[in-house]
């Protein structure tokens, strides 16, 4: 049945790093020059990830997560 191909496809996706989306936020508490921070979010769900641990999948739906920099 084609419904198991459909899982295994969806898997392979999760597995391969997508690079998160990044979004500016304005802190208005925060001091002037901290204040536009850059927010990271999962490609898959849209939670918002901590950029400071840097994670390799997203808490929430396992997504593989690519941070490299290359343009």
């Amino acid at each position: 049945g084609g419904r198991k191909m459909n899982k295994y496809k969806k898997l392979a996706e999760k597995a391969t790093p997508q690079k998160p989306f990044e979004r500016r936020e304005i802190f208005e508490s925060y001091p002037k020059k901290d204040r536009v921070v850059t927010v990271y979010l999962c490609p898959r769900c849209g939670i918002s990830l901590s950029s400071f641990d840097i994670p390799n999948y997203c808490d929430n739906c396992g997504q593989a997560l690519d941070w490299s920099n290359d343009q």
